[in-house]
């Protein structure tokens, strides 16, 4: 499918969620909200920017180092995914919304090319990201919490 098809999928309206389920098809946490909470506090209500769920993508190991894509952003078509892993009750949702808050950064600052290489996390990006209120918080318990996320990734599959 081209990326032209594949954002008509994305500004049809969402059908209503079933019951116990919250928007975004999450059964805990509500997507939307946390990005306009986020978006409101950190970028003035200004980005206008599509999220969901993610679809499973295979989990990934690097030199003994689980690899867990917990969010991208997918500039052509404005919208920020967001792993399944994380709608779970033992997540706090100071945690997604750090998550939503990176991606929203890759939204507001783009990507930087210098000298033909691509550069997605500046200082400039870095500075701004320790700006979300909880973030060493919230990046301790990925840390701490990135084994069970990946056992939870596994039954998922």
């Amino acid at each position: 499918m081209k990326p032209e098809q594949l954002s008509l999928l994305f500004e049809a309206p969402a059908p209503r969620p079933a019951a116990g389920r919250a928007p975004c098809g999450g059964r805990v946490f509500d997507l939307e909200a946390i990005r306009d909470e986020v978006n409101r506090r950190y970028f003035g209500g200004r980005l206008r920017v599509a999220i969901g769920w993610s679809r499973l993508g295979r989990p990934r190991r690097r030199r003994r180092r689980i690899i867990l894509k917990l969010g991208s952003w997918w500039p052509h078509l404005r919208a920020v995914r967001i792993h399944p892993v994380l709608d779970h009750e033992t997540v706090p949702r100071l945690v997604v919304a750090s998550v939503v808050h990176h991606e929203l950064l890759h939204a507001e600052l783009g990507t930087d090319v210098r000298a033909g290489r691509r550069r997605l996390h500046t200082p400039e990006f870095r500075r701004r990201e320790r700006e979300f209120e909880g973030h060493e918080q919230a990046e301790r318990w990925i840390r701490d919490n990135l084994h069970r996320l990946a056992r939870r990734r596994a039954r998922m599959s």
